[in-house]
């Protein structure tokens, strides 16, 4: 069950040249993240604290797509759990200096969850889905030449992430207006109570969405296109009794059309 209520807020979103903005005291700087959790950080570690709490202490976390690291690297995000990522490309789409990369952000141990170095842990850690790429094709070397030779659901990215590690619960943050996160991930997110079964040993887990942050963009004459969303799920059983979800809303105001990664 989803709370009454909706918390909407009207924000003009202003473009700063050579200006680095604060966006939260536990956080560092914004150019180090990608999509919500860089408009809206506060909002996106709401959701992603509602969720989290629900789990039980000592779980390990893993982080498929964890990218730069950064984010994971924040002590309220792993919280004392073990943690561990997944990347192909580190350090290369969201770059972050040197120094800071190298002292402080977590390193993926493996480039995909193909590789199997991960597996020990399906159906026993939580999951982070973090800016997920919304192509069907996805270039491995992060070259200018264009896209090729990697399947980000073959390679077990997004949507395939959930499927083959089973986890105890999830936080995902993506753009339904398509710039992140493929078809299958955004319509699986729609509902507030989902089904996941593995396919291979006819596993089936329940979940329920108890957290979920929206930023709706609108250009001044309307919606522009662009939509921001992070959204926590965790298993039914781990969901006490009663619990009402909680769902924020935001209205934004933006110049831009939401852009594809």
């Amino acid at each position: 069950m989803i709370s009454s209520y909706r918390h909407i807020r009207i924000q003009k979103i202003k473009k700063q040249k050579q200006k680095t903005k604060k966006i939260h005291p536990m956080a560092a700087e914004v150019s180090y993240l990608s999509g919500p959790l860089a408009d809206n950080f506060g909002e996106c570690m709401k959701v992603y604290g509602d969720t989290i709490c629900l789990v039980k202490d000592g779980v390990p976390i893993i982080s498929v797509g964890c990218g730069n690291g950064y984010f994971e690297s924040l002590q309220q995000v792993h919280r004392g759990r073990d943690i561990y990522g997944a990347d192909p490309n580190p350090n290369a789409f969201q770059k972050v200096p040197d120094e800071i990369y190298n002292k402080s952000c977590l390193k993926p141990i493996t480039t995909t969850l193909q590789t199997g170095a991960l597996d020990k842990y399906r159906g026993q850690a939580f999951l982070i889905l973090n800016w997920s790429p919304p192509q069907t094709t996805w270039d491995i070397d992060g070259a200018s030449s264009g896209m090729r030779n990697f399947d980000p659901k073959e390679a077990n990215f997004d949507i395939a992430a959930i499927y083959r590690m089973m986890p105890v619960g999830f936080f995902v943050t993506y753009a339904p207006c398509g710039g992140s996160g493929s078809e299958e991930l955004c319509e699986l997110l729609y509902d507030e109570n989902i089904t996941i079964s593995d396919g291979v040993d006819d596993d089936e887990i329940e979940y329920m969405m108890v957290s979920r942050f929206t930023n709706v963009y609108g250009s001044g004459g309307g919606f522009s296109g662009k939509t921001y969303r992070a959204v926590g799920y965790v298993r039914n059983d781990m969901v006490p009794d009663g619990y009402v979800a909680h769902d924020m809303f935001v209205e934004s105001e933006y110049t831009e059309l939401c852009n594809i990664m």
